[in-house]
């Protein structure tokens, strides 16, 4: 087999989106969908002293509006595919409750038959920060008396990790150079045609998560199960329950499903 690497290879997604074929989280049009809109904070690191719901639940086409005590399950951090015991894990939460931790975080969560209704209502949250001091530079932040940006982070520190093979001691015992230096390594991000986006269903009997999204099948559909069948009394009560007042004759009760 020839090898690939330095050769021009034919790229197979071209040609549906080149066409106007290809498919995209807001192409999908499932039965009973609604749209879901989210609170984020201005702040990236801020305490929230007050979230007032009560005008967003009250406007028209509105299904629920969670916040995080509304859906506890849903205020645990989740955990990325890369699970290792010797990491002490600090990821963001579906949503919010207390500690404001990086800027766009979720507080609130809005559910309405629409995405502009969805809009509109999460405008509507009223939310008070009281803004705490933000890390931005990961060296200063592991100073002594660099403010925390977890209280039982030290340093904010999550892991440290240290490699070697072969004779290492005896290699820095007697170099034939010395060399020091810092190294740093930039952010990577997947930059996409499609914007973030997720469509969820409900899997039938078996109650399961069914996400349609751009981000990997498998480590998405486990996060959405972790997350939110565990609470899956409290979705029942408060998410399926209010969605079946927005059109109950149509619905005759059939699972909504969500795009977000």
């Amino acid at each position: 087999m020839t090898s690939p690497i330095g050769e021009r290879l034919r790229r197979r997604e071209d040609p549906a989106m080149i066409q106007g074929q290809a498919r995209y989280a807001d192409d999908l049009r499932l039965p009973g969908m609604l749209y879901a809109a989210f609170v984020r904070s201005p702040h990236a690191h801020a305490r929230i002293t007050s979230l007032d719901l009560a005008k967003a639940r009250g406007m028209p086409g509105v299904v629920a509006v969670f916040g995080a005590r509304d859906l506890p399950a849903l205020s645990h951090p989740i955990m990325g595919a890369m699970e290792r015991p010797d990491i002490a894990a600090r990821t963001e939460s579906p949503l919010t409750a207390n500690i404001v931790r990086d800027d766009g975080a979720p507080g609130a969560l809005v559910v309405a038959a629409d995405p502009y209704r969805a809009a509109d209502a999460a405008a509507a949250v009223s939310v008070t920060y009281e803004p705490l001091p933000p890390m931005l530079d990961p060296a200063q932040a592991q100073q002594d008396g660099a403010p925390l940006v977890h209280d039982d982070a030290p340093r904010n520190v999550a892991v440290r990790v240290t490699h070697s093979t072969g004779a290492l001691d005896d290699a820095f015992a007697a170099p034939d150079i010395v060399l020091r230096e810092r190294f740093g390594a930039s952010r990577g991000a997947s930059l996409s045609i499609e914007t973030r986006g997720v469509v969820a269903a409900h899997g039938g009997e078996d109650g399961a998560a069914r996400p349609h999204a751009q981000q990997p099948a498998d480590p998405l559909r486990a996060v959405v199960e972790r997350q939110a069948m565990m609470s899956r009394s409290a979705w029942c009560s408060a998410g399926v329950a209010a969605a079946r007042t927005v059109d109950a004759s149509a619905r005759k009760g059939a699972p909504s499903n969500v795009v977000v």
